[in-house]
């Protein structure tokens, strides 16, 4: 079926709008910029009109207005717009003033002054505060300032405002501190003849150089410098009395001993001074002992604080007594029956004595002592003619037996049994023999380590030192075992039939031997079946234990009977003017094909003829002996052709083209243009 539609009719473009905005002399303005003098421009409220430039002449500030254009058919959608009021110019700034003082500059305030304003200062940097003070603006210069809104401006205010009366300096202070002669002494270094120095408590007064005199030490005081109008703020000062000067330190000493060197004490000592050493390098305890000074060397001392120094004292401290050196020049040593050992050392001078074995002067300062019992530890002494002495203390040595290795294994012997006989064999270090044992520790030992006949059997190997006797702490294990031979397998088969090959089983079957096949390949499951193994391929059989193995049996089996293979099915499909048609693709004329239900059949081409479109059937291929598993198919019914569409139109208007339908419409049908 066949249609044309009309086009819809042409509606105007709405009215592009442009706004110049409200100034200080005049009210905003807006602007059609599309204007077109063919169209007909409509404003809601009625007023307003439209010049040649397209410029909206006629409307009221602050109303909201609607434009359209038209022609004499259609009208665009609305545009709209309001004009804003011409701006407002502030008012000239009120100035008033409050005179300089001896704490501040005169003072310019806006007395009409308002946060929503600008305020614009010339020359620029004062600024104005919430309260309408002038803030920032440089005393003895002369501004001008005007008030402004984000628009507009009002005219100018001046003013100058005087600068601050003049207060002198605080006075400025100085000190010469107190010293062990004389007391602190206050000067004011910014003096000035010309101003009055005032002090609290009174009683202080202030010479030519500024010096301040009749200050009372320790008393706190203030002074201010002034003239007839204007007063400074005050500067404090506090004099220290002068400096105490510590005593001359008092020493006593205790006198040098074999283990200290001569001690001098400060008995006059006070945590508060600071002990100065010459030269350096003593120092004080809080006991007031003298440390760190050096025998034979003189010194004095003297006691001070930050400021002021005692006259000094002297000492000089004798060396401690000579104590005579004792070291071990020989080691501790075990004698060759362990039972004892002995030690050898060097001494400075003096004789040697020992809490245990025999001492004996070997000359030259060397001593020997022997016979000391094995695992005895000792003190040796030695002391000189001043009874200064010195100790020394020995660890006896470990005179225990020495560690002997055990022996090393020559190595289990497993074997199949063949009427042999396994001897147990191990290896020790030089000097030593080998032990049999027939248990770990303890136990009896064994002359002949041997197993004779089918079993196993465990001897333990340990080394002896055949000098000391002593032994390997333990001992090493050798097992020796005879295996025997496992049977031939039994063979029995299970002929091939069309779902599996022929079986071969292992009627002797044992879970505890392995089964070796060549060529490699099968296995043997629980049941004593043998598997992987390859139709038609000679194989033998062999059963064996970790160590020894079967003589072989020898199989082949059969192949399993061949089945069809299940029938191929393709389709052609159902058309507009035929039914669907099942082909058989791997069809063999030396098969017979069988269908489920009877009724169809298969013609040389392997085309199925015969069979009832919309029944479910199965068929299968078969030989004398087997037949495939089954392939199923169903055969669609030819397909129905639809209805010629059928149309109807309505007619194109300034809202929509023309519209065409079809009468006869399904959903279910797919419409082709």
């Amino acid at each position: 079926a066949s249609f044309t539609n009309d086009a819809m009719l042409i509606t105007p473009a709405v009215p592009t709008l442009s706004s110049t905005a409200a100034s200080c002399s005049a009210v905003e303005l807006t602007t059609i910029t599309n204007y077109s003098a063919s169209l007909t421009y409509t404003f809601a409220p009625a007023g307003p009109s439209v010049n040649a430039s397209g410029e909206v002449t006629g409307a009221t500030a602050g109303t909201a207005y609607t434009v359209t254009a038209g022609t004499a058919d259609c009208t665009s959608s609305s545009a709209s717009f309001t004009n804003d009021a011409m701006l407002i110019t502030p008012a000239v700034p009120t100035l008033s003033s409050t005179a300089a003082s001896c704490s501040a500059a005169e003072l310019t305030t806006i007395t009409n002054y308002s946060a929503s304003l600008t305020y614009t200062f010339s020359p620029a940097g004062p600024g104005v505060n919430a309260s309408g003070e002038v803030t920032g603006a440089t005393a003895g210069t002369a501004y001008t300032v005007t008030a402004g809104t984000a628009d507009c401006t009002s005219s100018s205010a001046s003013f100058t405002n005087d600068v601050m009366l003049i207060t002198p300096a605080v006075p400025t202070l100085s000190s010469t501190a107190a010293s062990c002669s004389a007391v602190e002494l206050t000067t004011i270094t910014n003096y000035s003849a010309s101003l009055t120095y005032t002090f609290s408590p009174a009683g202080p007064s202030v010479n030519a150089s500024g010096e301040v005199t009749g200050a009372t030490a320790g008393t706190a005081y203030t002074v201010t410098a002034g003239t007839a109008d204007c007063t400074s703020s005050s500067a404090s000062f506090t004099n220290d009395a002068m400096l105490i000067t510590p005593a001359v330190p008092t020493l006593s000493s205790t006198a040098a001993s074999c283990s200290a060197v001569e001690l001098t004490t400060i008995t006059n000592y006070s945590a508060s001074l600071t002990y100065t050493f010459a030269p350096a390098g003593p120092s004080v305890n809080a006991s007031g002992e003298v440390t760190g000074a050096t025998a034979g060397t003189a010194y004095t001392v003297t006691a001070g604080t930050a400021d002021c120094t005692s006259s000094s004292a002297s000492f000089t401290n004798d060396a401690m007594l000579p104590t005579p050196t004792i070291m071990v020049s020989t080691a501790a040593t075990c004698s060759v029956n362990l039972l004892t050992y002995s030690v050898s050392v060097d001494v400075s001078a003096g004789i040697v004595t020992s809490t245990a074995g025999t001492v004996t002067d070997n000359g030259g300062n060397n001593w020997t002592i022997s016979g000391i019992t094995s695992g005895t530890n000792i003190t040796l002494t030695v002391e000189d003619t001043n009874t200064c002495e010195r100790t020394l203390d020995v660890t006896a040595p470990n005179c225990a037996c020495p560690v002997v290795d055990a022996p090393t294994s020559g190595g289990d012997q497993e074997e199949c049994n063949s009427g042999q006989t396994l001897t147990a064999g191990a290896t020790v270090n030089s000097g030593e023999e080998v032990v049999w044992y027939d248990a770990t520790s303890g136990g009896s030992t064994v002359a002949s380590p041997t197993q004779i006949g089918i079993g196993t059997v465990t001897y333990y190997a340990e080394a002896r030192n055949t000098t000391t006797n002593c032994t390997s702490s333990t001992r090493t294990a050798v097992v020796l075992t005879i295996n025997a031979t496992p049977a031939v397998p039994t063979l029995s088969s299970t002929a091939a039939s069309c779902s599996a090959v022929e079986l071969t089983t292992i009627t002797n079957y044992s879970a505890s031997l392995t089964y070796t096949f060549a060529p490699a390949g099968p296995s043997v499951n629980a049941s004593g079946e043998v598997t992987g193994a390859t139709a038609g391929t000679a194989y033998t059989v062999t059963a064996g234990t970790a160590d020894c193995t079967s003589s072989s049996a020898s199989f082949t089996n059969d192949a399993m009977l061949i089945t069809p293979a299940v029938p191929t099915l393709s389709s052609t499909a159902a058309s507009c003017s035929a039914a669907e048609l099942t082909t058989i693709t791997n069809y063999s004329a030396s098969l017979t094909y069988t269908f489920s239900p009877a009724g169809p059949s298969v013609n040389a081409s392997g085309e199925v003829t015969g069979a009832t479109a919309g029944t479910a059937y199965t068929v299968t291929a078969g030989t004398a002996d087997c037949t495939s598993s089954s392939a199923s198919f169903t055969n669609d019914a030819m397909l129905i052709t639809p209805a010629v569409p059928t149309l109807s139109s309505t007619a194109a208007s300034c809202s929509a083209v023309e519209l065409t339908t079809i009468t006869n419409y399904s959903a279910s049908l797919t419409y082709t243009f």
